[in-house]
């Protein structure tokens, strides 16, 4: 114990002692200095009555009531010295009466047994006031927390409900109380459980589960107000050692409606973008189908018109050649041979631009005509394989389709450095896949997506097949070839514009 004459320790002391006197029902008021003067007056009184008693052993428990009022009144070190007092007075006594000369040896061993029964008279007397000392000093601090916890509780923002571990409230705050419109003596009468909604109750089992198992944590709730409406909340909750349910409750009704607004934002923003991207790829698909028609104009016009006027002049030069000489028939046949060349190359530019057997019989038939084509003009020997299914197309789909095919077997014959490629087409429900394999040296798709674009080629497949809601997966390794599949969704065949079963 801090025995510090003007310390907190010997404040302390004083108050335990008062305490003490107080449950004990002793009320003589005496300080310190004249308790102890009383107390060694009446160990001396004691020792007298001893000595002319006889020395009677009895009357040695007589010294035990200066002891405890030397610690009542005086502390633990008063009571320590009145018993080391207390047991010279008894030695003394018991001297004066048997005579110095005569006293035996076990004299001196009764005084210390009676000695060492005072001072552990006097310990425990001292370890009293030493334990009375501390809990007076812990109630204090008690109440000092409990006041600072008093004053943060009444006084904060947030509501501060407290329950037991059965969900019945044990106090809420003032801002608790105005957070959900109910009077304090309202809220202690109700549990956790009436607030919550029912749909609720399963998780706030799971929730004190939780919080027992794993400590504090922080949730969102919805609690009922008095007008029966529900009040978005946050709770930071924990659960205490002496079993109470603690939890900080913040009003984030606002938070929830400015995320509710965000996210509506956000929705609308994300549908006008939908609806952008879909006029986007609507107006590429009407561009797309602008240049088919375009280029169907355009083959038009080569075999109508161009196609004709080189007929035309190819009839005119052979009766040319039939009424002039030989040197000039020699130069009306390479002009022959000439015009003759032009005219294949506009018939199979024609052809190139538009195929008519892609707008008369289908997408099939038209990839049959390429191989051929392609054949002739690269020297690539493509294998094409059909499943036999119908595959009713669009006449956008059927352009893109039929152009993307045609690009990739074209990067086959320039790129690949193979003489061969497949082409495989499937129907897979509602959708038409297509698959152009070849076994070349392939490339590298990393390093591919990192250099500049030069020209369309893959970039403008998957871009046109993009109008029609239609996919491109490429596969492919250095030195191990090239799969790029298409994909495209197939047309109702009740539909005009789709192409007929092939």
């Amino acid at each position: 114990m801090d025995r510090r004459v003007n310390g907190s320790g010997s404040v302390s002391e004083a108050r335990a002692l008062a305490e003490l006197r107080r449950r004990l029902g002793v009320g003589i008021p005496l300080s310190r200095a004249p308790a102890l003067a009383l107390a060694l007056l009446c160990v001396a009184l004691i020792g007298i009555i001893e000595l002319a008693a006889g020395h009677k052993v009895a009357l040695a428990i007589l010294y035990v009531f200066p002891i405890a009022f030397a610690a009542l009144y005086a502390g633990g070190r008063a009571a320590f010295l009145v018993a080391l007092a207390s047991g010279a007075a008894w030695l003394l006594a018991e001297l004066g009466a048997a005579g110095l000369t005569s006293a035996r040896p076990a004299v001196f061993w009764n005084a210390a047994v009676l000695l060492g029964f005072f001072l552990a008279i006097a310990f425990l007397l001292d370890r009293l006031v030493r334990t009375i000392t501390q809990l007076d000093a812990s109630r204090a601090a008690n109440r000092a927390g409990e006041e600072r916890f008093r004053g943060v509780f009444d006084h904060a923002s947030d509501g501060i409900f407290i329950a037991d571990l059965e969900g019945r409230y044990i106090d809420v705050n003032e801002a608790g109380c105005r957070l959900l419109g109910y009077g304090r003596g309202e809220l202690i009468d109700m549990s956790i459980g009436d607030l919550v909604p029912p749909a609720d109750r399963e998780r706030l089992r799971q929730s004190k589960e939780r919080l027992l198992k794993d400590g504090p944590g922080i949730a969102e709730w919805s609690l009922r107000h008095k007008d029966g409406h529900y009040v978005a909340v946050e709770a930071s909750s924990t659960i205490t050692a002496d079993g109470r349910w603690i939890a900080l409750v913040r009003d984030i009704t606002e938070r929830k409606r400015v995320q509710e607004s965000t996210r509506a934002a956000a929705a609308e923003l994300e549908a006008r973008v939908a609806e952008r991207t879909a006029q986007l790829r609507a107006l590429a698909s009407e561009l797309a189908a602008a240049e088919d028609r375009e280029r169907r104009e355009i083959a038009r016009d080569l075999h109508d018109d161009l196609g004709q006027i080189l007929a035309a002049a190819r009839i005119r030069l052979a009766s040319l050649r039939a009424a002039s000489g030989p040197d000039c028939a020699q130069a009306a046949d390479e002009i022959d041979r000439l015009i003759a060349r032009a005219d294949h190359a506009t018939r199979s530019l024609a052809a190139q631009l538009a195929p008519p057997v892609l707008y008369e019989l289908g997408l099939v038939p038209a990839l049959e005509w390429l191989v051929e084509e392609l054949q002739d003009t690269y020297g690539l020997k493509v294998e094409l394989i059909d499943d036999g299914a119908p595959k009713p197309l669009t006449q956008p789909a059927r352009a893109i389709l039929y152009r993307a095919v045609r690009e990739l077997l074209i990067n086959v014959a320039k790129h690949a450095e193979v003489g061969a490629a497949e082409v495989e087409t499937t129907r897979r429900g509602d959708r038409l896949h297509v698959r152009v394999n070849d076994h070349g040296v392939g490339f590298d798709q990393e390093k591919m997506a990192r250099a500049p674009r030069r020209g369309l080629g893959l970039a403008s497949v998957r871009e046109r097949l993009s109008y029609i809601d239609g996919t491109v997966d490429i596969r492919s390794v250095p030195g191990d070839g090239t799969v790029v599949e298409l994909t495209a969704p197939l047309a109702a065949q009740t539909q005009p514009s789709a192409e007929a079963p092939r």
